[in-house]
Formats: C-alpha cells, sequence, structure tokens
C-alpha cells in the first residue's frame, strides 16, 4: 500500500496532496498555514518602514500606530470578533449565525452570575488540532476573551472602534 501512495506537490509550496492509485482518490490538504501568515506578517511589517521610509532596525510599533494596522494575530480576532458581533446583532447570514448561543438564553445557566454576561456556549471539540480550529469554536473564545465593554457596544462602529483600542493596548 506504501508503494501505491504518491506525493505530488503543486506550484504552491504551501500545498501537498497525496493521490492513493489503488482507491483513485486525492486527499489534499494545506501544509503550513503557519507559513502563509507568517508571511503576510512579514508583509504587513515591511510595508510601513517602505510607507514612512524607516530603517531596517527602527522600532515597528509607531509606525503601525500611526497606520492604525494590526498584527496578523490581532487582525485575524479583529475580524472574528466583527463577524460574531453581525451574528449576534442579526446582520450576518443565518447558517453563520446558528452555530452561536449565549449562556443567558441556557435555562440551567440562568441562576450563575454568568448568565448576566454576553458570553457565548464554546463548542466541545473531538480533537483538539482540528476542532479548535472550527470557527464556532475560535469565534466564541475571541469573543469570549474580550471585555464587557467592549462586547456590549450599542452599534458596529463603536464596537470595531472600543476592540481596534482594546488590541492595540
Amino acid at each position: 500500500m506504501q508503494k501505491m501512495l504518491k506525493v505530488y506537490t503543486h506550484r504552491n509550496p504551501y500545498e501537498k496532496c497525496r493521490a492513493s492509485s489503488a482507491y483513485g482518490t486525492t486527499q489534499c490538504y494545506q501544509n503550513n498555514i503557519g507559513a502563509r501568515i507568517a508571511l503576510i506578517q512579514y508583509l504587513v511589517l515591511y510595508l510601513p518602514r517602505l510607507i514612512f521610509k524607516a530603517c531596517r532596525r527602527d522600532h515597528i510599533q509607531p509606525l503601525l500606530r500611526r497606520l492604525h494596522w494590526l498584527r496578523m494575530p490581532e487582525r485575524i480576532s479583529f475580524r472574528l470578533a466583527v463577524l460574531v458581533y453581525r451574528c449576534l446583532h442579526g446582520s450576518a447570514p443565518g447558517y453563520l449565525a446558528s452555530d452561536f448561543q449565549r449562556v443567558s438564553h441556557l435555562n440551567a445557566r440562568r441562576r450563575l452570575r454568568s448568565s448576566t454576561t454576553s458570553a457565548l456556549i464554546a463548542p466541545r471539540t473531538v480533537r483538539s488540532t482540528i476542532g479548535d480550529c472550527t470557527f464556532p469554536a475560535t469565534a466564541a473564545s475571541v469573543w469570549n476573551r474580550m471585555p464587557e465593554s467592549v462586547r456590549s457596544s450599542p452599534s458596529l462602529q463603536v464596537f470595531r472602534s472600543r476592540l481596534k483600542t482594546e488590541l492595540f493596548a
């Protein structure tokens, strides 16, 4: 069986496919999502130096603040949090909004202190490597990590402003 498996590499160095000639199936997977994020992070750190004509040894954080740019992990959290806000306030598609449930909506938790917050229930995952990367699990954990003052924003613009301030701190 091992002799039947062949590994094909495509023009994209991050994507590999394994094809089994015995079953005629092809299984593609992303090899390094972290490498793609690192490449984008490199560009996010390089472009401010290019825009402001800064030296390579200059600190990047003041330049990012002047441009109001976030680093990649914070940028991903920002996008997820905005999408969750839209889901909870009815401006996102229904198939995304159906993945989230507030803690206060559960009958078993109505008497707990957490029922007064706007926290979401993080779904249980079977596999920590794959399951924790799903949209509902990741978005709920990002949402629950934010302070209550950001989560209880009255509008999307206020939410984005407070969230960006929180992520810059």
